[in-house]
């Protein structure tokens, strides 16, 4: 069977070339228009903000007027200001230069006058050189001559002064055997003074032994707490033979009880008159049944004021700060006259700074700090002591419990090794030993102050 095509006609093909043509040139003006609108459009925002931006710029720009005329308004005052002050200096440039010329004027005519009187001078010059020249001449004689006389002054100065030294070393030999003398005679005086005063004085027996180991350097008194005794109080022990008081030696307490006490022997005058029951104790500041009034006046040697007031206060008994009716003794040291008088009147019993502390209880009184603080070190580092001689101011008991309480150790026998050797009294082999071998030498008198109740502090 045979196939007929039919052709297209060529005014359709016509139409769909031009449909096509118009289709694209449609398109493209519709891209052009649309490319065209989003640049309007992109100039349309730049332009809004740029009109923003303007607006801030003119909103900034309506602030600046009001500073600029603010500016302006200042800056006239300022050149107004500015002429005013130019006038001034003007006005004071005038003035100064009025003065100014009236002062060149001044110093013109000053300068004048001293010119004048310069040329005056100098035709005066010649006749007042010739007048100093004179005068020159005049003063070198007379120096010449105080010259000479200074010489022969200083000549019988010299010999004036060795006539001086001699008769001064004379003096001075004169004066330290004077002084040698009256020390001497001061010492004496005291001596017979407290002698006469202790031998005429009425002893009132405070107590007695009953109990007496003298040879050991003990005894027992019959006075204890009930008897307001303190540790530490000294005696001195007495007793009356025909009529005379005879005192027999010094005895400290250095243990309380209730009504009797235990005391050291401190000094026995007379081995032969030994301590025993019986005698009778004294002492001016204790009393069992009321308490004992001091003053205190003049200057003291070996205590202050204060220290001897707390001795006497530690013994039982009170300070007076005035002299009284009432005052039972006054301590009398060096310039007190007017208290002696007046306690003479008053028929106060009077005591030297000596004659008190043979009675009181003394605080310890080291010979040196230092000395005490080397025993206690050597103690807490566990070194051994020495004790040597006789033991009559300090209890040897209560050295070795005092060493041996703080860490130390305690021999009878000096040698190699040891610390230190505490010395009572006859302890002179002990002593040269001691030193041949280096060991340090302490005195009982370092241990006075103790008793069993400080024997551990």
């Amino acid at each position: 069977m045979e196939t007929v095509y039919n052709s297209t006609p060529s005014w359709l093909l016509g139409l769909l070339v031009v449909f096509s043509l118009a289709a694209a040139a449609t398109f493209g003006l519709f891209l052009w228009r649309h490319s065209e609108l989003s640049s309007l459009r992109e100039q349309a925002i730049a332009l809004e903000d740029k009109s923003h931006a303007l607006e801030k710029e003119v909103t900034e720009l309506e602030r600046v007027p009001p500073i600029l005329d603010g500016l302006i308004q200042d800056r006239r005052g300022k050149i107004t200001d500015l002429g005013d002050n130019e006038k001034v200096n003007i006005a004071d440039v005038d003035r100064l230069v009025t003065q100014n010329a009236s002062t060149l004027k001044s110093n013109e005519d000053a300068q004048a006058k001293e010119l004048a009187t310069y040329l005056d001078l100098m035709k005066q010059a010649p006749e007042r050189r010739k007048e100093l020249g004179v005068e020159e001449v005049r003063e070198y004689a007379s120096e010449r001559d105080n010259d000479e006389q200074r010489r022969q002054m200083r000549d019988e100065i010299e010999k004036v002064s060795v006539v001086i030294e001699q008769m001064k070393k004379k003096g001075r030999g004169e004066n330290t055997k004077l002084d040698d003398r009256i020390e001497e005679l001061e010492a004496r005086v005291r001596q017979l003074t407290q002698e006469q005063d202790l031998a005429s004085r009425e002893f009132k027996s405070d107590g007695q032994i009953v109990a007496s180991q003298a040879a050991d350097g003990f005894v027992v008194i019959n006075r204890g707490h009930r008897q307001n005794l303190r540790n530490g109080t000294k005696f001195i022990v007495f007793n009356k033979r025909g009529g005379r008081t005879i005192q027999k030696g010094d005895i400290q307490v250095i243990a309380v009880e209730e009504s009797i006490s235990t005391a050291r022997v401190l000094v026995e005058k007379d081995k032969n008159d030994p301590l025993i029951v019986g005698d009778h104790l004294q002492n001016p500041i204790y009393d069992a049944d009321k308490v004992k009034h001091f003053a205190i006046r003049g200057d003291f040697t070996s205590y202050s004021k204060e220290e001897i007031g707390e001795f006497i206060k530690d013994s039982g008994g009170a300070v007076d700060p005035d002299i009284t009716i009432r005052t039972d003794y006054l301590v009398a040291g060096g310039r007190a006259d007017k208290s002696l008088e007046q306690a003479t009147k008053l028929g106060v019993s009077i005591l030297s700074e000596d004659q008190l502390l043979s009675f009181v209880r003394l605080r310890p009184k080291f010979s040196s700090v230092a000395e005490w603080q080397y025993i206690k070190k050597a103690c807490v580092e566990h070194r051994t002591f020495a004790l040597a001689g006789t033991f009559t101011q300090a209890d040897a008991g209560l050295i070795k419990q005092y060493i041996t309480s703080h860490g130390g150790k305690t021999t009878g026998s000096v040698a190699a090794g040891i610390e230190a050797v505490v010395v009572g009294d006859n302890a002179e082999k002990e002593m040269s030993q001691a030193r041949k071998l280096g060991i340090t030498v302490i005195d009982q008198g370092q241990f006075s102050h103790l008793t069993k109740e400080n024997v551990k502090e």
